[in-house]
Protein backbone atom coordinates (compact mmCIF):
# COMPACT_ATOMS: atom_id res chain seq x y z
CA UNK A 1 0.00 0.00 0.00
CA UNK A 2 1.20 3.52 -0.77
CA UNK A 3 2.96 5.12 2.20
CA UNK A 4 1.14 8.46 1.87
CA UNK A 5 -2.43 7.16 2.05
CA UNK A 6 -2.53 5.99 5.65
CA UNK A 7 -2.34 2.26 5.02
CA UNK A 8 0.18 -0.33 6.13
CA UNK A 9 3.58 -0.29 4.41
CA UNK A 10 5.27 -3.63 3.88
CA UNK A 11 8.74 -3.64 5.48
CA UNK A 12 8.07 -0.73 7.87
CA UNK A 13 8.92 -1.81 11.42
CA UNK A 14 6.20 0.42 12.93
CA UNK A 15 3.60 -1.19 10.64
CA UNK A 16 4.73 -4.67 11.81
CA UNK A 17 2.09 -5.34 14.48
CA UNK A 18 3.72 -8.47 15.93
CA UNK A 19 7.06 -6.70 16.28
CA UNK A 20 5.46 -3.75 18.06
CA UNK A 21 3.68 -6.14 20.47
CA UNK A 22 7.09 -7.57 21.40
CA UNK A 23 8.54 -4.08 21.98
CA UNK A 24 6.06 -3.43 24.78
CA UNK A 25 3.08 -1.23 24.06
CA UNK A 26 2.37 1.17 26.95
CA UNK A 27 -0.70 2.75 25.34
CA UNK A 28 -2.96 1.92 22.42
CA UNK A 29 -6.19 3.18 20.90
CA UNK A 30 -7.76 3.03 17.45
CA UNK A 31 -5.45 5.61 15.87
CA UNK A 32 -2.09 5.36 17.60
CA UNK A 33 0.03 3.50 20.11
CA UNK A 34 3.09 4.18 22.25
CA UNK A 35 6.13 2.01 22.91
CA UNK A 36 9.30 2.25 24.94
CA UNK A 37 12.16 3.24 22.64
CA UNK A 38 14.46 0.28 22.10
CA UNK A 39 17.47 2.63 21.95
CA UNK A 40 16.52 5.31 24.50
CA UNK A 41 18.14 8.72 24.68
CA UNK A 42 17.15 8.70 28.37
CA UNK A 43 15.19 6.52 30.78
CA UNK A 44 11.48 6.24 29.79
CA UNK A 45 12.05 7.56 26.24
CA UNK A 46 8.73 6.76 24.53
CA UNK A 47 7.54 6.85 20.93
CA UNK A 48 3.96 7.76 20.05
CA UNK A 49 3.24 6.20 16.66
CA UNK A 50 0.34 6.47 14.23
CA UNK A 51 -1.16 3.07 13.42
CA UNK A 52 -1.67 4.07 9.79
CA UNK A 53 1.51 4.61 7.80
CA UNK A 54 2.30 8.23 7.01
CA UNK A 55 5.86 9.17 6.18
CA UNK A 56 5.99 12.38 8.20
CA UNK A 57 4.02 15.01 10.06
CA UNK A 58 3.02 16.95 6.94
CA UNK A 59 1.44 13.95 5.20
CA UNK A 60 -0.43 12.72 8.31
CA UNK A 61 -4.22 12.99 8.46
CA UNK A 62 -5.23 15.81 10.86
CA UNK A 63 -7.49 13.58 12.99
CA UNK A 64 -4.66 11.08 13.50
CA UNK A 65 -2.13 13.83 14.15
CA UNK A 66 -4.40 15.46 16.73
CA UNK A 67 -4.83 12.14 18.51
CA UNK A 68 -1.07 11.43 18.51
CA UNK A 69 -0.42 14.80 20.18
CA UNK A 70 -3.23 14.24 22.72
CA UNK A 71 -1.63 10.90 23.62
CA UNK A 72 1.83 12.51 23.77
CA UNK A 73 0.46 15.08 26.23
CA UNK A 74 -1.20 12.38 28.37
CA UNK A 75 1.94 10.22 28.42
CA UNK A 76 4.13 13.23 29.19
CA UNK A 77 2.02 13.85 32.30
CA UNK A 78 2.37 10.17 33.24
CA UNK A 79 6.16 10.31 32.78
CA UNK A 80 6.38 13.50 34.89
CA UNK A 81 4.33 11.90 37.67
CA UNK A 82 5.95 8.46 37.72
CA UNK A 83 9.54 9.11 36.65
CA UNK A 84 10.08 12.65 38.04
CA UNK A 85 12.21 14.15 35.24
CA UNK A 86 13.01 17.87 35.31
CA UNK A 87 11.46 18.19 31.85
CA UNK A 88 10.45 16.35 28.69
CA UNK A 89 11.58 17.01 25.12
CA UNK A 90 9.06 16.30 22.37
CA UNK A 91 10.55 15.76 18.94
CA UNK A 92 8.94 15.06 15.57
CA UNK A 93 11.45 14.73 12.74
CA UNK A 94 10.66 15.71 9.16
CA UNK A 95 12.35 15.99 5.78
CA UNK A 96 14.32 12.76 5.87
CA UNK A 97 16.13 13.41 9.16
CA UNK A 98 14.63 10.30 10.76
CA UNK A 99 15.95 6.80 10.11
CA UNK A 100 12.34 5.52 10.06
CA UNK A 101 9.94 7.11 7.57
CA UNK A 102 6.77 6.58 9.64
CA UNK A 103 5.21 9.46 11.60
CA UNK A 104 6.10 9.22 15.27
CA UNK A 105 6.70 11.52 18.22
CA UNK A 106 9.65 11.13 20.60
CA UNK A 107 8.99 11.86 24.28
CA UNK A 108 12.42 12.17 25.89
CA UNK A 109 12.56 12.80 29.64
CA UNK A 110 15.38 15.06 30.81
CA UNK A 111 16.62 14.30 34.32
CA UNK A 112 19.36 16.91 34.57
CA UNK A 113 19.05 20.22 32.76
CA UNK A 114 22.86 20.37 32.55
CA UNK A 115 22.98 17.23 30.38
CA UNK A 116 24.54 17.69 26.98
CA UNK A 117 22.16 18.11 24.07
CA UNK A 118 20.28 14.89 23.33
CA UNK A 119 21.07 13.06 20.11
CA UNK A 120 18.07 11.02 19.00
CA UNK A 121 19.97 8.94 16.43
CA UNK A 122 19.54 5.40 17.72
CA UNK A 123 22.86 4.36 16.18
CA UNK A 124 24.74 6.23 18.92
CA UNK A 125 22.78 4.81 21.88
CA UNK A 126 22.79 1.51 23.74
CA UNK A 127 19.89 -0.89 23.41
CA UNK A 128 17.54 -1.10 26.38
CA UNK A 129 17.76 -4.36 28.35
CA UNK A 130 14.79 -6.67 28.73
CA UNK A 131 14.80 -6.03 32.50
CA UNK A 132 14.72 -2.24 31.96
CA UNK A 133 11.93 -2.59 29.40
CA UNK A 134 9.79 -4.68 31.77
CA UNK A 135 10.36 -2.25 34.67
CA UNK A 136 9.30 0.68 32.49
CA UNK A 137 6.23 -1.18 31.23
CA UNK A 138 5.12 -1.68 34.83
CA UNK A 139 5.78 1.98 35.70
CA UNK A 140 4.34 3.60 32.60
CA UNK A 141 1.45 1.39 31.55
CA UNK A 142 -1.87 2.36 33.09
CA UNK A 143 -2.81 1.30 36.61
CA UNK A 144 -4.05 -2.04 35.26
CA UNK A 145 -2.27 -5.28 36.24
CA UNK A 146 0.94 -6.11 34.39
CA UNK A 147 0.32 -7.67 31.01
CA UNK A 148 -2.79 -5.58 30.24
CA UNK A 149 -2.63 -2.25 28.53
CA UNK A 150 -4.86 0.73 28.58
CA UNK A 151 -7.27 1.02 25.69
CA UNK A 152 -9.24 4.12 24.91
Amino acid sequence: MDSDNGGILEGCIFCDRKRMEREGIVYEDGLCFAIINKYPASKAHLLVISKAHYEDLLSTDDKILDRCFEVAKMLSARIKERMRPTGIKMIVNMDGEEELAHMHIHLIPVYNRREPRLDISYKKRRKITEKERKELLVKLASAKPEGKRERA
